[in-house]
Parts: C-alpha cells; sequence; structure tokens
C-alpha cells in the first residue's frame, strides 16, 4: 500500500509539471497570424488577423458568404487599434482597439470597428459597433493566396488601408489630425522639459504651422535662455517679426548671424530676412 500510494503522488506530480509544457506546446496553424504596425502623424496603427488561403476554393460568395456578417479571417475577428482619435473615411472613431467585422457584398461592403476586440471565434455584437461604413471593393489581376492587410499608401496626414484576399481588394481610409495631436504632445512634454531643444522644436513647429504663436515666442524664449544658439536665435528672429515686433527681430537676428558666421554656417538666409525687415 505504501509503495502504491508513493507511486501515485509522483505521478500526480509529474501530470501537474507537465500541464504548463503542454500549454507552452505550439503548431503551425493552418492560417498563421499577421501583423501590420504604422505610424501616421502622431498615430500608432496596428491590425492583427489570422491569414486563412484559397487552396482552390472558391472564396466569395461560397467559403465566404454575401450578406452574411464575417469575422474577416480566420480563428477569431481580425483587430485595429489606434493611438489617438482618427477619422475612417470621413467619419469619426475614438482613440482604442476594435474588431473588424465585414458584411461582403458583390459590389459592397459593410466594415464594422467593434468596441468588443477580445472576443473568441465568430461571436458579435451588432450593439458593440462602434463604427459603420460602406465601401465599394476591387478586383486586381494579381491574387492573393493569404488573406492579408495592407497599407499601399501613406502620407503625413493619413493612410489607405486594404483587406486583399484572392482577386479582390476593399479599402478604406484613415485620417489623423497631425497638427492637433502634435499640439497636444507639445503641451505634455514642456512642462517637464530641461532642453533648449525640446523649447526649440516646440515653437519651431508652431511658427511652421502659424499656430499660437504668443506661446512659440514664451517657448522660444525659454530655449534662448537655456542655452543661446545659430538655431533658436534664427527661430526667435522671425517669430518676434511674425508678432509685429521687428525692432526686437532685427537686433536677434544680427547676433544670430554674428554666431553663424562664427561657427562657419550658411547665413545667406538670415541675411535675406534682416533686408526684409
Amino acid at each position: 500500500m505504501k509503495f502504491h500510494f508513493r507511486g501515485t503522488i509522483l505521478l500526480i506530480f509529474a501530470m501537474v509539471v507537465a500541464v504548463p509544457a503542454m500549454a507552452q506546446f505550439e503548431l503551425p496553424r493552418p492560417s498563421p497570424l499577421g501583423k501590420v504596425d504604422q505610424r501616421v502623424g502622431m498615430t500608432d496603427i496596428q491590425l492583427e488577423f489570422y491569414r486563412p488561403g484559397v487552396k482552390n476554393r472558391v472564396i466569395w460568395g461560397e467559403l465566404v458568404p454575401y450578406g452574411e456578417v464575417w469575422r474577416t479571417g480566420a480563428n477569431n475577428a481580425s483587430t485595429i487599434s489606434f493611438s489617438t482619435d482618427v477619422r475612417i473615411n470621413g467619419q469619426a472613431l475614438a482613440a482604442g482597439r476594435y474588431a473588424i467585422h465585414t458584411i461582403p457584398g458583390e459590389t459592397e461592403w459593410t466594415i464594422m470597428f467593434n468596441s468588443d476586440w477580445d472576443k473568441t471565434g465568430t461571436a458579435y455584437d451588432a450593439e458593440k459597433d462602434a463604427l459603420r461604413i460602406h465601401v465599394t471593393p476591387s478586383v486586381t489581376a494579381e491574387p492573393m493566396e493569404r488573406m492579408t492587410f495592407e497599407i499601399p499608401t501613406l502620407h503625413d496626414g493619413g493612410a489607405i488601408i486594404q483587406l486583399r484576399w484572392e482577386h479582390l481588394i476593399v479599402p478604406f481610409s484613415v485620417e489623423v489630425d497631425v497638427v492637433n495631436d502634435a499640439m497636444k504632445a507639445i503641451d505634455a512634454e514642456l512642462p517637464k522639459a530641461d532642453r533648449w531643444q525640446t523649447f526649440y522644436q516646440a515653437a519651431n513647429f508652431a511658427f511652421e504651422n502659424d499656430l499660437r504663436l504668443s506661446d512659440a515666442e514664451t517657448w522660444v524664449a525659454r530655449s534662448v535662455a537655456m542655452e543661446e544658439s545659430f538655431f533658436n536665435l534664427g527661430l526667435q528672429a522671425r517669430i518676434l517679426a511674425k508678432n509685429g515686433k521687428e525692432k526686437e527681430a532685427l537686433a536677434v537676428a544680427q547676433k544670430a548671424i554674428r554666431i553663424g558666421k562664427e561657427q562657419n554656417r550658411d547665413v545667406s538666409e538670415l541675411e535675406e530676412f534682416v533686408k526684409g525687415l
């Protein structure tokens, strides 16, 4: 009896130890996980999706029926996250992570961005839709064996994201308010900033975008007070002039030119600026 009891204990112990090992065991999935990460302006966009293959099947209208909700991929619904508020096809969508569900159609698709993103399988609750848009698919001659999301078009204020599978492309646009996002970042960063370059960068961004020029004047003055340089003095002169303080701008510009010449920098643009004062 003693021997059998001890053997049972050893067997139970072995099973307990084996459970974590079994939990970590993975084999290749028929539909592997895909990811796309992209920064647009100040906004981080991340897509995660499982990539089923065509495998000589008829996809649209058969494997993926028309007029029915599709989880847009295999295993779980595809997801997309935005680190800031965005506009999707011109409609507002708050920062966050969303499941992408779709209703495919022959000439029009509905794309739903659903806040219940962590559900598994085919679970879908229409009441959790944060946004629905309607888009027109297009056909391409170049086939895509495994479903994917890609970002073929990217610019400072937005991007085009498209779903591709078989011969079909389903696009939607993402727009970001890069200037407003940048100003929010400036307001958050400057109270703790301790480098002249940080105040210079903030002032330069505001000046280049013609925003909050009074604040820009304060920021560049703070930069100059911390350490004078050809760059922050030149910027200070331009901001002062734009704020109607030409006399002060002239004195600062002349100082910047003097420093620039001492450092063998190209001061021609600043000299032209002085001639216009």
